[in-house]
């Protein structure tokens, strides 16, 4: 079914030029829906006592259906570099994800962040780099994550309420690799998704250590449901949308990583919040490279295994082909030079007289904003393709109105009986 339609819109706006240019939509990658592109979310997974023994790993595919192409797990600082589980990892084919905490996990004040800016931490630092280099494959390293809450001691909250002290520690572990010539770690920024304190000074963004010192962006985030006092229900793209949006705007040539994520059981239905993560990474999520499942019975029953209905949705999802286990192709990815692209719409300046007749063949002359992808469709939605549901917007202007048509093509006309929240 074709619809067409114009409408004249009383507005006071000012346009200075004969021609201005209206954002079509959210920053986009260049990257539409799996099936169309082959877009591809990378799948990790952390279980405890992995990768030491890889029989927790190979018990995830028997479980799920799917070969992670990452394993993450956990270091701190009074550790060597962990060669024969990293070893482990890529004979399986996969990336050895560390979390290196700078912190004895016995005492926490061992590691501090101005004795590591003050090179104190230098023969330390320079033994991991020594070890990765021998190491030659790929190591992705996470290092000092989470720095906008109060849990850890190199958080901003516990470094005179100075996010450049961090930037300072972060960068000064990078060089020392740089020096030491370590071409095989890939470094990984990560926050926690919410602040806390919420308070301008422990803003994430403000922690930023620079394009030349990032590989990836990684986002920390659970839904803890009611597990906790102050948690509620959150659905996956509450809790990460905003934030990937505004990494995508600040730093577009970054991959981005969903880094540690997980749900609760307790205060919403797991298994339909698991089955909702294809929807959300196919359309305003696209902007998301790879996720990493928190498997680990904690604050909460973090894993997949929290119920049958939860494990059946995780096999369910994983035999979506927008995941991907390629841990060969993680390590390789690169979105240097592909600038987020904003799709534009031109409004041109109208000198004749618009009718609202339904015929557009006086806007010929517009640039419209094609809506023809996933991104334009509600998270979560059965979208057959252009020929189910896309269109053509346009808009023109003079000094009294502004002026939007728009062209559809939909299948199945709007019913809206108003039931869900949306």
């Amino acid at each position: 079914m074709k619809r067409r339609t114009s409408v004249a819109l009383a507005v006071l706006i000012v346009l200075i030029t004969a021609g201005c240019a209206v954002s079509g939509s959210e920053n986009d990658k260049t990257k539409a829906s799996a099936s169309q592109t082959g877009q591809q979310v990378f799948i990790g997974v952390f279980r405890e006592g992995a990768p030491r023994n890889m029989g927790y790993i190979k018990q995830f595919v028997d479980q799920t259906g799917k070969k992670p192409a990452m394993v993450m797990w956990y270091q701190d600082w009074a550790q060597k570099f962990p060669a024969e589980a990293a070893q482990n990892v890529v004979d399986f084919g996969a990336v050895p994800h560390i979390v290196w905490e700078p912190w004895y996990w016995g005492n926490r004040d061992k590691v501090k962040l101005d004795d590591i800016i003050a090179g104190k931490w230098d023969d330390y630092i320079k033994s991991w780099a020594k070890e990765i280099i021998a190491f030659k494959s790929p190591v992705f390293l996470r290092v000092g994550h989470e720095f906008n809450i109060d849990g850890y001691p190199w958080g901003i909250v516990h470094n005179e309420k100075d996010p450049e002290k961090y930037v300072k520690a972060y960068r000064h572990i990078v060089d020392v690799f740089r020096k030491e010539k370590v071409n095989n770690a890939k470094w990984i920024w990560c926050f926690m998704n919410y602040s806390f304190p919420d308070e301008p000074w422990n803003d994430w963004t403000k922690a930023y250590p620079g394009n030349d010192y990032v590989d990836w962006i990684g986002i920390d985030g659970y839904n803890w449901g009611k597990t906790q006092s102050w948690s509620d229900w959150q659905a996956f793209k509450y809790l990460f949308r905003d934030q990937v949006r505004q990494c995508r705007e600040l730093w577009p040539d970054k991959p981005i990583m969903v880094a540690e994520f997980a749900s609760a059981e307790k205060g919403g239905d797991k298994a339909a919040w698991i089955r909702e993560l294809p929807g959300y990474l196919k359309s305003s999520m696209r902007d998301i490279d790879a996720i990493i499942w928190f498997d680990l019975k904690k604050e909460a029953d973090w894993r997949i295994t929290s119920s049958d209905k939860s494990l059946a949705a995780f096999k369910e999802i994983m035999k979506d082909p927008i995941f991907s286990s390629s841990g060969q192709a993680m390590a390789a990815l690169s979105l240097t030079g592909k600038k987020a692209e904003k799709r534009l719409a031109e409004a041109l300046r109208n000198y004749g007289t618009i009718t609202v007749d339904g015929d557009l063949k006086e806007w010929g002359k517009c640039r419209p904003i094609s809506m023809a992808d996933r991104s334009f469709v509600k998270e979560g939605s059965d979208w057959g393709g252009p020929e189910d549901l896309s269109g053509l917007a346009y808009v023109m202007w003079d000094d009294e109105y502004l002026y939007f048509a728009a062209d559809i093509t939909d299948k199945i006309p709007l019913v809206n009986k108003q039931q869900k929240q949306d």
